[in-house]
């Protein structure tokens, strides 16, 4: 009998958004924007902004084309319909408009990455006065996480996106330090299962090595599933390990039972428990009376735990 956790929990992206206080606006006519007018204004915005980050010591902006495709089309759809907001008539967001123009896309396969971004608006025909003294529009200007901008005018409406992509490459754990996170992983584990009187798991040499083998697999070869690109489940790997390999008993009836629980993407022991608590399939195994034992393997990125118990009762 086989127990697997297929509900997978990947950390893909920590988007953190800080948006300006919108200004006061009075409607007028939709006003078509000239294309050269508008990239002088934008340019000459950028030069305002980055001479105000250079006051501050801060590198200045780089131009994004897909953070001044969102910043222009927003621009133009306020100007068009004449609202004043960060979110559309439909509810589209700051992050959604984003998404759409490609920004806010993963940078690399199988890496750890967080985005920052912020958006500033104003209205009519010197913006940079208006941004600049309200506090939390000059924040966004003055923010040492955003690296990149994109700037949109049509009429009077002026649109500022602003955004950072950060990769995050783990370095390589030292054996004493990755002893140390499985150490821990274990610890809250069992810390876990006492709250609901269950017994503590205890480390098993085959569950260990096939958790660390399928950690190193899932890293190498860059996929994220229970399911090896052959087709090899959990419960092919563990036996493969020789994980009860022979019968616990000569004169019984027994139950072998595994699990398997992986993450990608997360930081620290405490992080990947968090967020396996946090998923019902993965707790379940986390919390599963009928296991004993537990492997721990981790890999770059890719954290694996494998379960195994037994349960045995005598013949008739």
């Amino acid at each position: 009998m086989t127990t697997v956790a297929h509900s997978n929990h990947r950390l893909q992206a920590l988007l953190v958004s800080s948006t300006a206080l919108c200004l006061a606006l009075s409607f007028g006519t939709y006003e078509q924007a000239d294309a050269t007018t508008s990239f002088s204004q934008q340019q000459q915005l950028i030069d305002l902004l980055n001479r105000e980050r250079a006051n501050a010591k801060l590198p200045p902006f780089r131009l994004d084309q897909k953070l001044t495709n969102a910043a222009q089309a927003f621009a133009d759809d306020m100007n068009k319909r004449q609202y004043f907001t960060h979110t559309t008539p439909e509810g589209a967001t700051l992050k959604d408009r984003l998404t759409t123009s490609g920004y806010l896309t993963q940078p690399c396969t199988s890496c750890r990455w967080k985005a920052v971004y912020a958006e500033n608006l104003a209205y009519g025909t010197q913006p940079i006065n208006q941004m600049l003294k309200n506090k939390d529009d000059r924040s966004n200007v003055l923010n040492p996480n955003i690296k990149d901008i994109g700037v949109g005018v049509s009429g009077r409406f002026w649109v500022e996106d602003f955004g950072a992509i950060t990769v995050i490459n783990p370095p390589p754990l030292s054996p004493a330090a990755l002893a140390a996170q499985k150490k821990r992983i274990l610890d809250l584990v069992n810390q876990e299962r006492a709250k609901i009187n269950l017994p503590p798991l205890k480390t098993e040499t085959h569950l260990t090595q096939a958790a660390q083998n399928q950690a190193m697999d899932l890293t190498k070869r860059k996929y994220f599933d229970h399911i090896s690109p052959e087709g090899t489940t959990p419960t092919d790997r563990i036996k493969a390990s020789g994980y009860m390999s022979s019968a616990p008993c000569a004169q019984c009836n027994y139950s072998i039972y595994y699990g398997e629980n992986i993450a990608k993407n997360q930081e620290t022991a405490d992080e990947v428990m968090k967020a396996w608590m946090q998923s019902p399939g993965h707790r379940a195994n986390i919390l599963n009376p009928k296991f004993q034992q537990i492997g721990i393997g981790i890999d770059g990125p890719s954290w694996v735990q494998e379960f195994g118990g037994v349960t045995i009762s005598p013949l008739p």
